[in-house]
This record gives C-alpha cells, sequence and structure tokens, in this order.
C-alpha cells in the first residue's frame, strides 16, 4: 500500500500558489503567446553525399510577430529519427541525431546517416515561459550511387583510382557526384574498367566490377564497398599469384542465359567462370592447350562478345567470345560447345577474307550487336597500316562478315580509343582532342573538334543491360546508342579536369550531335550505366 504525504502536497501547492502571483505581473495563462512556424516543407527528398538539408523557418509569435533569429528569449533544437523508431544501428545505438547542436533559428545539416526514410522534429522555446512549439516534416534520404553513369578515372599523378558519378534521381535531375567509394575502399591505382553486370535469375542478384592494376574488386551495390563474398575476402575477385584482372566481360550480354565470364589479366592471361559449378570463381585457366595446365601464350586484355539477345527466350544469340593470342599473333575462340575450360584456335571455315592467325597486331576488339553479334576488330601490321575486320559469332559461329584493309583516315593509325556503332556500320575514333566519325564501306569521315586544351582520354558506346530488346523503356531505346565522350584538361580543373559528354549519330549527315555535358571529373578511363529494372 502506497501512502500520501498530505502536509508535503499541502506546501507544495502554497509554493505553486505564491510562483503564480509572483508571475502574474508578465504573463497570465491568457497571455502565454503562440508560436507557429512557417516556410518550411513537409517532406523532403535529399541525396545523401550532395544534398545539405536548409532548414531556414520563419517563427512568429501570437504577441510579439515574426521573431528575429537574434533574438535572446528563443532556442532552437532539431533532431533526426529513423521513423521506423528503431536506433540508427552499425555501431550507433542512438535513436536520434541532433541536426541543430548550435541552436540557431535557421541551419543547414549534411547527411552521413544510412539511406532510408526519416523524421526531423523542430523545435522552437521560449526561455521564458518555456513554451515549447513543435514542427515535424519527413526525409527520405536517397543513394548518390543508386542509378546512373559510374564513370571511373584515375587521379594525380600516381593514378589515384576514382569513381565519380553521374547520378540519375529523376528525368530532372541528373548531377555529378564525385568519389563515391566509400572510405573503407583500399586505395588502388591505374584504373581500368567499370562493369556492371545484370542477371535477373541469379540468387547474388547485379555486380559491379571494378578493374585496376593494383587490384579488382567486386563491390557491394548499396554503398560501394569493397564487398566480401566470392570466397574471397574484402571483396577482392581472386588470387592469381601476383597477377591482376583488369578487364572482365560476359558470355551473351550478361541475361540469365549467359555461359561464361572472362577476366584478362595484366600478365596476358584468361581466366575463366563457366557458371556450371561451385568452386573458386576463376579458377580455369584458359590460355593453356591442357586442364589446369600452366599459361602457353599471352593473350590481348580486350575480349570480343556478341551483345545480341533473343527477345522470345531471354538467352544471348551467341555463347561464344573472341581472344586474341598477341604472341602468335592469331584469334583465339571459346564456346560452351567445345571444351569450356580452354581456349581453342578459330576454325579457318570462316575465314573468308584473311587467315584468323593474322600475324598482325591487335589494337582494339569490340564486340556489338550490330547485325546481331559482330565483333569488330583493329589490326595493325608490320608497316603500321591499319584495317578493321568484322566476325559474326551468332550460333556460336566465326564468320568473317568483311575486311576493311589498310583504312587511309586521317589520324586513324596513331589513335588511341575507338567505339563501334551497333546500329549501323559505323567505327568512332579520337586523336588530340578530335572524335572522328568513319563509316566503313563507304569511308566517309567527319570529325569534330573538342575546346582547345582537351584530351580525348575515352570512347565508349555503352549498350543497356536489359534482357530483350523489348524490355528496354521506349524513352531508354535510343539512349544506348549514343557515343560517351571522356576528356582531360589540367589547366581548367587540374585533378578535376575531367568532362564526360553524350553525342547522338545523325547518320544522314554522318555527324555527331552533343546531347549532355558533364565536368569535374579526374581523368575518365571508363564509363558503365548503373541500370534499376
Amino acid at each position: 500500500m502506497k501512502y500520501i504525504n498530505l502536509g508535503f502536497i499541502s506546501l507544495l501547492l502554497l509554493f505553486i500558489a505564491a510562483s503564480c502571483s509572483e508571475d502574474k505581473g508578465n504573463y497570465t495563462y491568457e497571455d502565454v503567446p503562440e508560436i507557429t512556424i512557417t516556410g518550411v516543407q513537409e517532406s523532403y527528398d535529399l541525396m545523401r553525399g550532395v544534398d545539405s538539408l536548409v532548414f531556414t523557418p520563419t517563427v512568429t509569435s501570437s504577441t510579439e510577430g515574426e521573431i528575429a533569429a537574434d533574438n535572446p528569449n528563443y532556442e532552437y533544437g532539431c533532431l533526426l529519427r529513423p521513423t521506423n523508431g528503431t536506433s540508427f544501428g552499425e555501431n550507433d545505438d542512438s535513436y536520434t541525431h541532433d541536426m541543430n547542436p548550435d541552436k540557431t533559428q535557421a541551419f543547414t545539416y549534411g547527411f552521413s546517416e544510412m539511406v532510408g526514410s526519416y523524421q526531423g522534429i523542430y523545435t522552437v522555446t521560449d526561455k521564458r515561459t518555456n513554451v515549447t512549439a513543435y514542427h515535424t516534416f519527413n526525409i527520405s534520404l536517397r543513394s548518390s550511387v543508386y542509378e546512373g553513369w559510374m564513370v571511373l578515372c584515375n587521379e594525380g599523378d600516381d593514378n589515384r583510382v576514382r569513381l565519380d558519378m553521374v547520378s540519375v534521381i529523376s528525368s530532372d535531375r541528373i548531377t555529378p557526384v564525385y568519389d563515391v567509394l566509400n572510405e573503407s575502399f583500399p586505395e588502388q591505382h591505374n584504373a581500368t574498367q567499370i562493369m556492371f553486370d545484370h542477371n535477373m535469375y541469379a540468387t547474388t542478384g547485379d555486380y559491379i566490377y571494378l578493374m585496376t592494376e593494383t587490384g579488382s574488386y567486386k563491390l557491394e551495390k548499396t554503398e560501394l564497398t569493397a564487398e566480401t563474398a566470392d570466397n574471397v575476402e574484402g571483396g577482392f575477385l581472386c588470387d592469381l599469384n601476383g597477377d591482376v584482372p583488369i578487364r572482365f566481360a560476359a558470355c551473351g550480354c550478361c541475361p540469365p542465359g549467359s555461359s561464361g565470364h572472362f577476366m584478362t589479366t595484366k600478365n596476358g592471361n584468361v581466366y575463366i567462370n563457366t557458371l556450371s559449378g561451385s568452386g573458386a570463381a576463376y579458377e580455369y585457366l584458359g590460355n593453356t592447350s591442357t586442364e589446369l595446365g600452366d599459361a602457353e601464350y599471352r593473350v590481348s586484355p580486350y575480349i570480343g562478345v556478341g551483345m545480341e539477345r533473343n527477345g522470345l527466350t531471354f538467352q544471348p544469340n551467341s555463347t561464344a567470345a573472341l581472344f586474341y593470342d598477341i604472341d602468335n599473333k592469331r584469334f583465339m575462340t571459346w564456346n560452351t560447345s567445345a571444351n569450356d575450360q580452354l581456349l581453342s584456335e578459330v576454325p579457318e571455315g570462316g575465314a573468308t577474307f584473311i587467315p584468323f592467325k593474322t600475324g598482325q597486331d591487335l589494337v582494339y576488339m569490340e564486340g556489338t550487336s550490330y547485325n546481331q553479334n559482330v565483333v569488330f576488330a583493329i589490326l595493325e601490321d608490320e608497316g603500321g597500316a591499319r584495317s578493321v575486320l568484322a566476325t559474326n559469332l551468332t550460333d556460336n559461329q566465326y564468320v568473317q562478315e568483311n575486311y576493311y584493309e589498310d583504312i587511309q583516315a586521317e589520324n586513324f593509325n596513331v589513335a588511341e580509343h575507338f567505339a563501334f556503332h551497333s546500329q549501323y556500320p559505323y567505327m568512332f575514333y579520337a586523336y588530340g582532342n578530335k572524335v572522328y566519325t568513319y563509316q566503313l564501306g563507304t569511308g566517309i569521315t567527319t570529325d569534330i573538334s573538342l575546346p582547345a586544351g582537351e584530351e580525348i582520354t575515352m570512347l565508349k558506346i555503352d549498350l543497356w543491360k536489359w534482357l530483350t530488346p523489348s524490355s528496354i523503356p521506349e524513352d531508354k531505346v535510343a539512349e544506348q546508342h549514343y557515343v560517351l565522350v571522356g576528356s582531360y584538361n589540367p589547366a581548367t580543373g587540374g585533378d578535376n579536369g575531367g568532362i564526360l559528354r553524350r553525342y547522338r549519330l545523325n547518320n544522314s549527315t554522318n555527324s555527331l550531335e552533343l546531347v549532355n555535358e558533364w565536368s569535374g571529373f579526374a581523368k575518365i578511363v571508363d564509363v558503365c550505366y548503373r541500370e534499376r529494372f
């Protein structure tokens, strides 16, 4: 049984009465002012790492009117809490974060919290009466790396690997974001490739591969950390006795029917994952004639795979891939109908124009969906003349469609960056600050010049990874054929002098038309769109 001390209560009532009597000269209960908070939103849609909450309310008292920000009689606060009522987690057991530690009327807050939904609670307290007014609002904190162009860069004299991004929040909001790799990502140097691999039926979902000459990683998809997965600690793709994977490709353009993944390495090896069993992700050395044998020749880092997909069966029209033996100057092949752990010589039955053992150096090779599955290869002979070989891989055949011999086009023999169109027979190449458009067959050449001082560092056409042509949204169909041009001007931007432009091909005039331009990147090496399905 609890007892009540009546004497104590009587004394307490007398104290309250006296306090009220003393305060009556300042306020009566009828005089307590009403505080209103206006001029702010009920909800905010913000991107983490890019946006800050800029909170600039208008505070009004029913007795004093609008309250100036420096009025000493008022104090302000604002707390952030997860809308699900849980703590922030991940070594943070608190249920609220203070967004306004300076207790000012207006404030700015930059978010480091995880992506998610939050509630803000803004308070205004009249210090004379201890009356507090509240205003609650919602915050949707989005990832800056959710969707958009991943822009892989080298920064500074030591080529520190940096991943920037052109983040697509909506069709009306597309903005660059810089240095987006999580701070836990180990520093790397000499970037080579960024790759998005989509598989709608894989239990692990999509993959993002980041390749460099010092280490190559599979990235965790939400925060772009080095993921601990695939039997290797820290997301590192494979331990190859000091050799490093620098280029990745998936046979069949990454749909669920992909039959093989390939990684070529800095030392000229190729490792194959047939996706047909368990074990190490890339345990099969392909540039050897015997299973588990030692390397017998070096391959070029470029991998040619067909990019066409079958709209009826969700399968690729080709499960073959082309490689190039740079020691013996010959094309090598892989397909599921042969020994799928090793490369083989290409059957000469499809060699209409030149032998697949060309005796030439490979300058560049790229797979497209042109005429279903054409792989274009740029070859250079001993005299420095360059030619283009087009080989069709449809139905695992190796059929030479065309050979454009000894191309005489301005600066083609010294160009270092190339791309091939998947709709029309066009090659694009770059030298200095010029991009050239070359129509294969007719030889018609046009060019565009970027501003003086810029040097082109990358050309690419990045086809979507949607499983079938019919599944690509209508407003995105044309965009996958735009030409991406990366350039760099240290005089204007220092380490941030990189510029990314997108061009559409006008095939009636054989010219490129500028669509978008973004700047502030480091030296661009590769670009790949991170899609959402």
